[in-house]
């Protein structure tokens, strides 16, 4: 009995200590390090994406981009990776649509002072 009763809370503490390493506390900031710009976060944003597309490409159109950036995508995502990325967010963009490009003119849409859009501006907002 007493050797069960070690080894539970040893169990437990195993399950837990993954998550727990997720919340760990952020690392301390290194001194004289300079805060990530919206512009980085978007250019990381961008190399993501164009990674995942590189790793779901057929292996000999992906080579042909690159084998050094192929490779790395590869190891990074795993093949096939965007066809895992559409099923799980499937049921999220079910539906979605893009909205037509708004044109000059419609209504909401900036156009030249004095133009006739203006004038209908508002019963086109009363419609919807």
């Amino acid at each position: 009995g007493a050797a069960a009763e070690v080894e539970a809370p040893s169990a437990a503490a195993e399950e837990e200590a993954p998550g727990q390493e997720e919340a760990a506390a952020p690392e301390p900031a290194v001194e004289g390090a300079q805060p990530v710009t919206v512009s980085q976060h978007i250019e990381g944003l961008g190399r993501f994406f164009a990674d995942v597309v590189l790793a779901s490409k057929p292996r000999e159109e992906a080579v042909a981009e690159g084998p050094v950036r192929a490779n790395k995508a590869w190891a990074r995502y795993g093949e096939g990776v965007w066809d895992q990325l559409e099923s799980r967010f499937a049921g999220e963009t079910a539906g979605y649509r893009p909205r037509p490009r708004a044109e000059e003119g419609d209504a909401g849409v900036a156009s030249p002072p004095g133009a006739a859009a203006e004038e209908e501006a508002p019963g086109a907002a009363a419609e919807e």
